[in-house]
């Protein structure tokens, strides 16, 4: 995922506003998001055992990586899982030599400089599920239901705030990660 400055950082509380009973001075504390005006119950306790660069370099990406395999789709052990590199081309999900990508490629006719998003919904088994994140590739295609429909995909585009909208789902999410 491309990298935006302040989009999730780690301070430490100075000062308390009245009536906020959920943080205290001292504490340390992380977001992922919007910095501007942020409020109290978006922001996540970081505790003491957990050095303050690891959230500060990861929250967001960790955060996103939680709600895609645990929320949007559940990803189980024995599925086939394959992501798109910058919306740009399928490549199996593993630590594969770039060799044995292109034979992958070849093998399902896909240019590896020409794929699309129409490409990536045509790799699906029927029933499968498509989860395009993120923005470094820009706008997906537009698509027509009846495309989904001709093998009964699922098809999301997820957007992290919308996972985190509530003070309990940014909770959940961010205690597991």
């Amino acid at each position: 995922m491309p990298f935006t400055p302040g989009m999730e950082a780690v301070g430490e509380v100075i000062a308390v506003g009245p009536g906020l009973t959920c943080r205290k001075v001292g504490d340390i504390v992380a977001y992922a998001g919007d910095p501007m005006d942020l409020p109290s119950d978006k922001v996540v306790l970081v505790p003491r055992s957990v050095d303050p660069i690891i959230p500060t370099s990861i929250m967001r990406k960790a955060i996103t990586a939680q709600f895609l395999v645990r929320r949007c789709f559940k990803l189980l052990v024995g599925l086939d899982l394959y992501y798109a590199s910058g919306r740009t081309h399928l490549v199996p999900l593993s630590s594969e030599p770039s060799q044995l990508k292109r034979r992958w490629l070849k093998q399902r006719k896909m240019d590896e400089k020409k794929y699309t998003f129409q490409g990536s919904l045509a790799c699906l088994k029927p029933r499968g599920y498509m989860v395009s994140f993120g923005q470094s590739s820009g706008t997906p295609d537009l698509i027509q239901l009846s495309a989904l429909a001709a093998k009964s995909l699922f098809l999301i585009r997820p957007s992290m705030m919308h996972y985190t909208s509530t003070q309990d789902e940014l909770l959940e999410t961010a205690g597991e990660v």
